[in-house]
């Protein structure tokens, strides 16, 4: 389960960062929009991390990725209809940034409090190994969408790794 969490926000980030300025030129979106679109998701993972993570010592983990995951579908969803220039598009860039970076946040808080030792060397060795792996295949699964079909594509891929995490972490155990 941790490592699925570690894998979408990988997926999300590379995604974004590589194909959110092509998506928001697809939409008539200005260059320098378009920047300042995929500024809006990093400011969102900035100003979100100390929230989501006291959130995390407080209530159950298991619930917090449950919302996260599908705060981040609902922004995948919602980003098609709002990009065209609605005034709620930068709330939203915030919420859905912050939300699906923090998923990787709450992955991290449970792996610390579930292992010691070596188990947490190996645990984060394991992190790093998923992050890797989400980074590489998310932009190329992106873009293979996207060319098949179109925009909506990008949404897509990055809305249906946030419901398989939604959907694992109502299911699976944080943790064995």
């Amino acid at each position: 389960m941790l490592l699925l969490s570690v894998f979408a926000a990988a997926l999300f980030e590379q995604v974004t960062l590589s194909l959110f300025p092509i998506y928001g030129l697809q939409y008539g979106l200005s260059e320098s929009t378009s920047s300042l679109v995929l500024g809006g998701l990093i400011f969102g993972n900035v100003f979100m991390q100390i929230p989501i993570g006291w959130l995390a010592d407080v209530i159950s983990r298991r619930v917090i990725l449950i919302i996260l995951s599908f705060t981040a579908l609902a922004g995948s969803i919602l980003l098609p209809i709002l990009i065209s220039g609605s005034i709620f598009l930068w709330p939203m860039l915030l919420i859905w940034g912050g939300v699906s970076y923090c998923t990787y946040t709450v992955a991290l808080v449970e792996l610390e409090d579930s292992f010691s030792g070596a188990s947490l060397v190996a645990g984060c060795g394991a992190f790093s190994m998923m992050w890797g792996i989400g980074g590489t295949l998310g932009s190329p699964l992106a873009g293979i969408a996207m060319d098949i079909f179109g925009q909506v594509g990008f949404t897509a891929t990055l809305g249906l790794s946030f419901l398989v995490l939604a959907i694992s972490a109502a299911v699976m155990p944080l943790r064995r």
